[in-house]
């Protein structure tokens, strides 16, 4: 209703009565012809004035010269004016992301991937992830997904041939991660040829699964002093 609730009879003429407005129902198949749907859920009717908020269905958008604001529209008496939604061209749609190496990703419950949408990735355990863990659509295309990179894990025998102890206790563990630092020692009576590298060759990285085991070798036993030959 618009205008006052009371008219008033004034020197014999009434005042101007108020003016009933009508309430706006929203159509299900307009809807369907437009290609739209209700983003909310409204309780009650939709009065004149009220503000209704649609969206494209899935697979649909506005056109490039359609703001977005034309998705929000006023109930203007009893009258509603729907905004359309357009077919997106394949172009907006990726194929299923990419599959990596020792990593999964989470996929959409639709299975549908609409042009800016995501898809997060996952490594096995122990693994190391080396980039972004989001991978977009981008036009049709997937942007670059991470990498997953593998654990080292540690060799008695490659450490026995190479006459290795660990430094520390806690490097004695199942799997090292891609990135980490592990420090050895030489065993009693061996050493690194190459003093000048001993400390950073004793110190060595897990790089995607593999380490670069130094080599200590048995130190050479000579004689100090040598008893003159008697005759």
């Amino acid at each position: 209703m618009r205008g006052t609730q009371m008219s008033y009879c004034d020197y014999g003429h009434w005042t101007p009565p108020p003016v009933c407005l009508e309430p706006c129902t929203v159509s299900q198949d307009d809807m369907h012809r437009n290609n739209i749907q209700m983003k909310w859920k409204y309780e009650g009717e939709i009065l004149h004035g009220d503000l209704i908020d649609f969206s494209c269905k899935q697979g649909f958008g506005l056109s490039p010269s359609t703001p977005p604001s034309t998705l929000s529209v006023r109930c203007d008496r009893g009258r509603v004016q729907y905004p359309l939604c357009v077919k997106k061209e394949s172009k907006g749609f990726c194929p299923s992301p990419l599959l990596i190496n020792n990593g999964v990703f989470i996929s959409s419950k639709t299975g549908i991937y609409e042009n800016g949408s995501s898809v997060e990735y996952r490594c096995f355990q122990y693994h190391f992830l080396q980039g972004s863990k989001y991978s977009y659509c981008i036009e049709g295309v997937w942007t670059t997904p991470p990498s997953c990179l593998e654990p080292c894990i540690l060799s008695w025998a490659e450490m026995q041939q190479n006459n290795l102890l660990l430094k520390w206790t806690f490097d004695n563990r199942p799997f090292i991660f891609h990135g980490d630092y592990i420090h050895f020692l030489c065993v009693r009576d061996t050493y690194m040829m190459d003093s000048s590298v001993i400390k950073t060759e004793l110190r060595v990285p897990c790089d995607k699964g593999k380490l670069k085991y130094p080599k200590c070798v048995p130190r050479q036993r000579t004689l100090s002093y040598q008893e003159p030959f008697r005759t």
